[in-house]
């Protein structure tokens, strides 16, 4: 199987240099099929508006956008090994949107050719705390979700004396989407009369799946709550025993669920509540559907040690005693104690929740149409030079 995927690699790689320039002036690049969520809304208008053709390259051999159908659009599975690195490498002139931070730092470098790079971001997390220091350093532009974006970016650049990058004011696609299917269809969170309780962590060895999980799925069971966790893709992927060792331990119990699926929205449109530590999707979660979140406060994580040098503090710190309660790791014999208060407040949170959003998040339910008008002005203004 990795014969034959390095093959189909080398390939697509292949295939995608033969189009013809006007064809592939526009890129998109996905490291795996769960980044088509945050491109989709985007590429949909673009594929709206536009007839000369956009190109998608994937690393992922089951990307579901491999077997679309359309005319406007050339799908390219280019692996993550070789095929991808020398393609890369050698990009012909285009604007590359993707949403894989620490361009130029690994295996994908900026191609020898005038290409411009535009990150699209794969959270509505702050740039600052739990990305590396020049995790963007090498991008030309960035479509921002909010004004903490901006701000965090150009304080940035004049820490590090960095030239100043094109921020476009976009917004954040997959909160458009769970707003829009929110409002369009019955929640079954109520489903045999039991309150549904999700668990999503962030990735890391002291976040709630490598830590602390157990004893708070034991609670929220033994007090009559459904319970699902969904592990972060990551630790899927590098620590997977961790998320085993949790279904094996609970699964005689009916009202215990494990999701891997993190594509799919049902979890959080089905969930009355959820409990996190840093995970972006506490934030999608809250915002998305107006509902409260009880943090759990594991340490930091920290994957730039020189934060507090930019003096400004990180929206996921902020926001957090805003759109639920936070829980200090010593106390989670009151879990449920402090859900049993969070569901009966549950209305209460929603107005002071539209607010925070409205206040950190751009064009909601209009960041597709956005985006692509950013997209098209850059490729407008290449034009012209």
């Amino acid at each position: 199987m990795r014969f034959l995927n390095a093959l189909k690699s080398w390939r697509g790689a292949k295939a995608f240099q033969r189009l013809p320039s006007a064809t592939r002036q526009l890129v998109f690049y996905a490291e795996s099929r769960d980044y088509k969520k945050y491109f989709w809304p985007v590429l949909e208008e673009l594929l709206r508006r536009k007839n000369n053709g956009i190109c998608y390259l994937t690393s992922d051999p089951e990307d579901p956008l491999l077997s679309i159908k359309h005319s406007g659009l050339h799908v390219f599975y280019v692996g993550s090994g070789s095929a991808r690195i020398y393609l890369f490498s050698v990009l012909p002139s285009c604007v590359l949107v993707m949403t894989l931070p620490d361009l130029n730092s690994f295996h994908i470098k900026r191609s020898i050719n005038n290409v411009h790079y535009c990150y699209l971001h794969h959270s509505m997390v702050s740039t600052h705390m739990i990305y590396r220091t020049h995790a963007f350093d090498s991008f030309d532009s960035v479509l921002c979700v909010g004004p903490h974006h901006i701000n965090e970016t150009r304080a940035h650049e004049q820490v590090n004396e960095l030239p100043s990058k094109r921020l476009f004011q976009h917004g954040y696609g997959p909160l458009d989407t769970l707003i829009s299917l929110a409002k369009s269809r019955t929640s079954d969170a109520n489903i045999h009369g039991q309150h549904h309780v999700l668990i999503a962590p962030s990735w890391g060895n002291d976040t709630l799946v490598e830590s602390n999980a157990r004893p708070i799925v034991e609670q929220l069971l033994n007090a009559g709550y459904r319970v699902t966790v969904r592990p972060h893709p990551r630790t899927l992927l590098i620590a997977p025993q961790t998320a085993l060792s949790l279904e094996a331990h609970f699964s005689n119990d009916p009202n215990f669920a494990l999701d891997s699926d993190s594509s799919s929205l049902d979890v959080l449109l089905n969930a009355h509540i959820m409990i996190s530590d840093w995970s972006g999707v506490a934030m999608e979660f809250a915002f998305g559907l107006e509902r409260p979140v009880l943090f759990i406060d594991v340490p930091r994580k920290i994957l730039n040690s020189e934060y507090a040098e930019l003096g400004l503090s990180p929206l996921e710190v902020e926001y957090r005693h805003e759109v639920g309660q936070v829980l200090p790791v010593d106390q989670l014999g009151q879990v449920v104690q402090v859900i049993n208060t969070l569901i009966t407040c549950t209305t209460d949170y929603a107005d002071n929740i539209r607010q925070i959003r409205n206040k950190w998040v751009f064009n909601i339910a209009n960041s597709g149409a956005k985006g692509a008008d950013c997209l098209l002005e850059l490729l407008q203004d290449r034009e012209s030079i």
